[in-house]
C-alpha cells in the first residue's frame, strides 16, 4: 500500500478477479483517518483510470500506470481527494479490456455482471461498511447504469450525466413512478402511442456504402448527441419514424427497447435502432442507438439464417437513459442497417465471422420493417411519471 505523502491518504492497486477468471484493474482509495470501514464510491470507466491518453488501451501489462513517480495522476483520477476528504473510500476501475483490465472490450456487454462482482468484491473487503454509491458520466454513467440493473444490495445510490439530463441521484433503478409506454413505428412513418398499423416499408443495405456514424456512446470517435441529418440525407440510410410535436414534458428513466417485425432477402443483416429527439429548428439529435445481428436474434449462440418469405420478431436493446423530452420537440425512431465504424459493417453472406469474408461474399439486402396488428414495430419508453 502505497501513501500519499501530503494528504497521508493511503492507496492501493490490485486485478479484481470476475467470475469468469478475468482480472479487471483496480484503484483503491482510503481516508487518512476514521474507519476501519467506510462508505464507498465507485467509478468504473473505458476511458482509463490512469492513462488519459489513449496510450496502450488494450495492453493490460503497460496501460496500468503512465508513470512510476505519479501513481496519484490521470484524467479519471483528479477526483479522489474531494472523495477522500469527506470521508468516502475512492474505487476507480478500468471496464473489461480496456487499459488495464484482462479480457477483451464487448463495448458494455460485460458491464452489467462486471459491475455487480465488483460490488460483491468490494462488500467482502476489511475497509468497507457495505454502503456503495456509483458515479460516471458519458460512458461511465452507462456502465453505472449497467451495474445498478443487478441490484446488488449495498448499491444505494448512483450519480450519473447521461445526455441532456441532470444529474441523478437514486436508491434503485428504474425508480418509482416509471410504467413502460409503447410507441408504435406506424406504415405512413408516423410514430404514435394509438397503436400499430399500415403497409411494411423497404429499404436497400449495401455493405460497401455503410452509414457513417455520427455521435453516440463511443470512445475514441465523435460521441455524443450530435445532429443525424447529415446520415439521413445518405441514398438507402432507411426509414425514419417522427412523432408528433410534444404539448408537454417527457421524462424516461430506465431501459428502452426497440422491437421489430422484419424480413430481410439475405440470410443475415443488421437492424441498427436509434433514438432520436427533433428540435423545433429541425436538428434530429441521436439520444441513443442499438443494434441486433440477425442470425444471432434473442440471445441465440449458434446461427439462425433467414429465409426470404419469412418475418421474424427481434428485439434491439438500446440502454439506459434518464432524459426529458422537451415541449415542443418530437420523438423520433431510426431503423438502418449499419453504423461504421462504431460497429463493423455486415456483408449479409451469413458467414459467422465477417473479417474473413472477401468481397465476393458481399449481398445487397431488401430490408422490411412490419406495422401490422399481427406484426407490429414499437418502441418501449420507461416514462417517468411526476
Amino acid at each position: 500500500m502505497h501513501t500519499e505523502n501530503a494528504s497521508g491518504v493511503r492507496c492501493f492497486q490490485t486485478m479484481v478477479p470476475m467470475r469468469d477468471g478475468i482480472r479487471l484493474n483496480t484503484f483503491v482509495f482510503l481516508p487518512e483517518s476514521g474507519g476501519p470501514r467506510y462508505p464507498v464510491i465507485l467509478h468504473r470507466t473505458p476511458y482509463g483510470i490512469t492513462s488519459p491518453e489513449a496510450q496502450s488501451v488494450t495492453d493490460c501489462t503497460r496501460a496500468w500506470l503512465p508513470s512510476a513517480k505519479e501513481p496519484f495522476r490521470g484524467s479519471i483520477l483528479r477526483g479522489w481527494r474531494r472523495i477522500v476528504a469527506h470521508g468516502y473510500a475512492a474505487v476507480y476501475q478500468d471496464t473489461r479490456g480496456r487499459y488495464g483490465s484482462e479480457g477483451e472490450d464487448h463495448v458494455y456487454g460485460d458491464d452489467a455482471t462486471d459491475g455487480y462482482d465488483t460490488l460483491e468484491w468490494i462488500a467482502n473487503q476489511p475497509w468497507t461498511n457495505q454502503m456503495v454509491g456509483m458515479s460516471g458520466s458519458s460512458a461511465g454513467a452507462t456502465t453505472t447504469f449497467a451495474a445498478a440493473s443487478q441490484r446488488h444490495p449495498s448499491l444505494r445510490a448512483f450519480f450519473i450525466q447521461v445526455g441532456g439530463s441532470s444529474i441523478y441521484d437514486a436508491e434503485c433503478w428504474p425508480p418509482p413512478g416509471t410504467t413502460p409506454r409503447r410507441f408504435y413505428l406506424r406504415g405512413d412513418g408516423s410514430l404514435t402511442a394509438v397503436g400499430p398499423g399500415g403497409a411494411p416499408r423497404h429499404y436497400v443495405y449495401d455493405p460497401r456504402q455503410p452509414i457513417p456514424t455520427r455521435g453516440g456512446r463511443n470512445m475514441l470517435i465523435d460521441a455524443g448527441p450530435r445532429d443525424q441529418r447529415p446520415v439521413q440525407a445518405l441514398p438507402n440510410y432507411g426509414v425514419i419514424y417522427r412523432g408528433e410535436r410534444l404539448t408537454e414534458d417527457l421524462t424516461i428513466a430506465g431501459a428502452v427497447r426497440v422491437t421489430l417485425h422484419v424480413q430481410c432477402n439475405c440470410r443475415d443483416t443488421d437492424f441498427v435502432a436509434k433514438l432520436i429527439e427533433v428540435e423545433p429548428d429541425g436538428r434530429a439529435l441521436l439520444l441513443m442507438d442499438g443494434v441486433v445481428r440477425a442470425m444471432y436474434r434473442d440471445g441465440a449462440t449458434e446461427p439462425q439464417h433467414l429465409l426470404p418469405d419469412h418475418v421474424y420478431r427481434l428485439t434491439i436493446h438500446l440502454g439506459d437513459i434518464h432524459h426529458t423530452f422537451r415541449a415542443g420537440n418530437c420523438l423520433q425512431v431510426d431503423v438502418t442497417s449499419s453504423n461504421f465504424p462504431r460497429r463493423a459493417r455486415n456483408t449479409n453472406s451469413g458467414n459467422p465471422v465477417l473479417a474473413h469474408d472477401t468481397e465476393a461474399a458481399i449481398r445487397v439486402a431488401t430490408n422490411t420493417v412490419h406495422h401490422a396488428d399481427r406484426t407490429p414495430s414499437f418502441v418501449e419508453l420507461p416514462v417517468l411519471h411526476p
